[in-house]
This record gives structure tokens, sequence and C-alpha cells, in this order.
């Protein structure tokens, strides 16, 4: 793990592996996790609950108040990743042996525009420096699997 953690400082930087990782310098010089608000449900200016009153409102739903539903947050980075990880493990060991080359090309633009969409900010930069490196190789099943391993 340390040995991960060192190519990605290279890769990204010390501040910003540190930065993604949510970590935030305290006053004796140490570092400490920052406490964050999910991103998706609500932010410092409220948009999306102010947003979402304006919307229940018009629609004549009741308000967060008066429902007893729980809006649900989007799994966190951690949740998401070990989805992430068992869905491409899964999307290469269903590969086909031998792709024809409109399967490879299809799997390949895939894989990069994943990267580019993937919801966590550090990751897809993260992948993004790794797939100019390391493209992705969907010549046949066992070497996208080989290849899919050596990325995670």
């Amino acid at each position: 793990k340390m040995l991960r953690l060192r190519s990605m400082v290279k890769v990204v930087g010390f501040t910003a592996l540190v930065r993604g990782l949510g970590m935030a310098r305290a006053e004796e010089g140490k570092w400490k996790k920052k406490k964050r608000r999910c991103r998706a449900c609500e932010d410092d200016e409220g948009f999306i609950g102010d947003a979402l009153a304006v919307v229940q409102e018009r629609s004549g739903a009741k308000s967060k108040s008066e429902s007893k539903e729980r809006v649900e947050c989007p799994p966190n980075s951690i949740e998401l990743g070990r989805a992430t990880w068992t869905y491409l493990h899964s999307l290469a060991a269903y590969y086909p042996d031998e792709p024809s080359k409109q399967q490879a090309e299809k799997m390949k633009t895939f894989i990069y525009t994943f990267s580019e969409t993937y919801p966590c900010e550090y990751c897809s930069i993260h992948m993004q420096h790794r797939l100019k490196s390391h493209p992705p190789n969907t010549a046949s099943r066992k070497e996208f699997s080989k290849w899919m391993c050596e990325l995670h």
C-alpha cells in the first residue's frame, strides 16, 4: 500500500493527494481528516435544499419537515470505489476471449469515457493519468483482465 501511495504522490502531487483524501492541515502542523458534507445532497449555500423546496411547493408535495421519507445520499468514495472495482473486474471477466475490432474499440472508448465521467474527482484524475502511461489492452479476455488487475 505504501508503494501505491508513493506512486500516486508522484502522479498527482502531494497537495492534490491530500486534498483528494479530504485532509486539512491542523494548526500544529499535522494532517487531519476534514469533515465533508455530501456534494450531491447539499452545499454551503443550500442550493439543492432550496431547489427541492421550490419543486415540492410547485408540485404540492409535502415539505421535508412534513415528510417522513429519508433522502438517501449517493455512496461515499469508499463504497463507490468498491462497487466500481467489482464492476470493472466483472466486465473484464465477461469480456470475449477473441473480441472483434469493434468490440475492442468500444471497450477502449468505454474505459476512457469512464475515467472522464467518474463521480470522484480525485479518482477520475488519477485514472486518466494511469491511462496515459498504461492504455487499455483489449486484445483478449486474458489481456484485458491482466490489464485491469494492473490498473487496480
